[in-house]
């Protein structure tokens, strides 16, 4: 699969999108590759995650990591996103956007050899809600946690309202992790808050339903 070429622009959307993937992979990996594969921090050069913008791939591969998941028509596919290293790591995602409103749907799947070791399962889950999304400069000013009832079992999603500390915008965030068909998901979303009223039992709904 061919790397995006790299943008100059920076109003370029593919550029937007882009930079928010890396940020959101970026951090998690970093550890993540530390503690799997003892691989030092410069590796992450040489093993850069690779975003292609297709939207018949990115449902594909929505329909690969998780066993059932509805997600919105609201929410257009846009492309995939992904890193392999050494055959050890392998992460996967796919993201989707609304079509006028700045926002964001990722799912961004861990598949580790490393899964089927407790220990090592849970640290991946920790340093992926921990640092998954992250992205500069949001600001998170409060956060709640709720638990929705995911194939019968609660499961833990952080609801958070952060501020672009650059544009004084404000977004409304949703983090969770669940097990997918080989692999934990992250599972992450941004909306204007402005519109948030409009989609907040959307994504509640899309939560639900996911097996």
């Amino acid at each position: 699969m061919p790397e995006l070429p790299v943008s100059l622009d920076p109003d370029d959307p593919r550029a937007s999108v882009r930079r928010r993937l890396l940020l959101m992979v970026a951090g998690g990996i970093a550890t993540i590759l530390m503690l799997a594969c003892c691989i030092c921090g410069g590796a992450m050069f040489y093993f850069r995650p690779r975003i292609e913008q297709s939207p018949e791939k990115a449902l594909a591969l929505t329909k690969q990591v998780l066993r059932t998941i509805t997600i919105p028509e609201q929410f257009e596919p846009r492309g995939t996103i992904e890193l392999n290293v050494f055959h050890q790591l392998e992460v996967r995602g796919a993201y989707f956007e609304l079509a006028k409103v700045e926002s964001l749907l990722a799912l961004i799947h861990v598949d580790s050899r490393w899964n089927s070791k407790a220990r090592v399962r849970q640290h991946i889950r920790d340093t992926m809600l921990e640092r998954g999304g992250a992205e500069e400069p949001l600001l998170v000013e409060s956060r709640e946690v709720r638990e929705i009832l995911i194939a019968g079992e609660p499961v833990k999603f952080e609801f958070a309202i952060a501020k672009d500390v650059t544009t004084d915008k404000v977004f409304r965030l949703v983090e969770g992790v669940v097990s997918g068909t080989t692999g934990d998901v992250l599972i992450m979303i941004k909306v204007d808050a402005l519109y948030w009223d409009q989609y907040e039992e959307l994504v509640t709904t899309m939560l639900k339903s996911i097996q």
